[in-house]
């Protein structure tokens, strides 16, 4: 078992790909920014609903309706935290 890296080789190599994921992460996320999307809102935490695309992007707003469990088509603005955040079309009709 003499052929382990050293636990600092192992570490930096470990900061670079989780630097590489994150960056991979934004870039999918800033793909879809200004599209349409459906997404299933699914609770509110903290004065924000949250809830996913298709393809599990997290995306967040803020709406005084309830959206539970309402499928909606919802523009993508802007990244937000590990996410994006989305305003639901006005008056869109839910999906489901």
């Amino acid at each position: 078992m003499g052929n382990h890296l050293p636990v600092a080789v192992r570490r930096r190599r470990l900061e670079r790909l989780l630097t590489l994921a994150d960056a991979s992460a934004q870039a999918f996320r800033r793909r879809h920014l200004g599209r349409l999307m459906p997404v299933l809102w699914e609770e509110r935490k903290r004065g924000l609903w949250q809830g996913l695309t298709p393809n599990y992007l997290r995306v967040y707003t803020r709406a005084d309706d309830d959206l539970t469990n309402k499928l909606l088509p919802t523009r993508l603005l802007a990244l937000q935290d590990e996410g994006l955040s989305g305003e639901p079309e006005p008056a869109a009709i839910p999906l489901t």
